[in-house]
């Protein structure tokens, strides 16, 4: 049975969309030297759910960009953590409603010198991408492959996907872009189907650097596909929707 979690403290979020760092469906840009990519979570109606700022590599902070009540807050946190945004650090609060105009104009933006999402796809196109090893519950990468060669492999820096930890489509993954910038080559990858395909329209899509020597994801439940019958509990900070925290599977 899937379990639908929340962040507690959240207000005017639709149903569809679970939590942060979940089913981001669009990629705006990324910053000049590659490091951090701009996502979005568009409803179907055209408006801004929310907006997530992950790192390309395991490194740094993540960013979460919300609004309620006529104000936007941006909180943060570190790679390494699945959040508890409750609690998590608020580096700036202003007046407005969640545009894409209005996000583009925040400082933590600006900071980013924002590459807009290139039209071409730098041969993406011919490219394939799937979880490896081909099992339910292991340590995978997103291996790209031109026909049998592997261009790339590719740890996924940021997981921590709410709507259920065990239950995305797992296996298939889509190669969207391929671009350069700073001195990052970066793979925009997207996966349909998320929450066992419970919904077609939630999809995950992620901005991912090749390696670069940094420091593996740590395995744990909140990496989604990639936590294990191994780990036992909840990661803090999840809740759900009625309030309470989820038995362990």
């Amino acid at each position: 049975m899937m379990l639908a979690a929340a962040v507690i403290g959240r207000a005017g979020i639709a149903d569809a969309s679970y939590i942060q760092f979940a089913e981001a469906n669009r990629v705006l840009g990324w910053s000049a030297d590659g490091t951090l990519a701009l996502l979005v979570t568009v409803l179907p109606d055209g408006r801004i759910d929310h907006a997530e700022i992950h790192p390309t590599r395991y490194e740094g902070w993540n960013y979460v960009i919300t609004a309620a009540r006529g104000e936007i807050a941006v909180r943060k946190v570190a790679v390494d953590h699945c959040p508890d945004w409750y609690h998590a650090d608020m580096i700036a609060r202003v007046p407005g409603q969640l545009t894409e105009a209005k996000l583009l104009s925040l400082d933590v933006i600006k900071r980013m010198k924002l590459v807009r999402l290139p039209r071409a796809d730098g041969g993406a196109a011919k490219l394939t991408a799937r979880f490896e090893p081909p099992k339910r519950f292991a340590e995978h990468r997103v291996v790209v492959r031109d026909g049998q060669s592997v261009v790339a492999t590719l740890p996924v820096p940021v997981w921590c996907v709410g709507s259920s930890n065990r239950d995305e489509a797992w296996s298939g993954w889509e190669v969207l872009t391929v671009a350069t910038a700073g001195k990052r080559q970066l793979h925009v990858v997207r996966m349909k189907g998320v929450c066992d395909g419970a919904d077609k329209d939630l999809v995950m899509v992620r901005v991912i650097a090749t390696p670069g020597g940094e420091p593996e994801p740590l395995f744990s439940r909140c990496r989604g596909s990639g936590g294990g019958e191994r780990i036992t509990g909840w990661a803090p900070g999840w809740r759900l929707r009625g309030g309470g925290t989820p038995p362990n599977p």
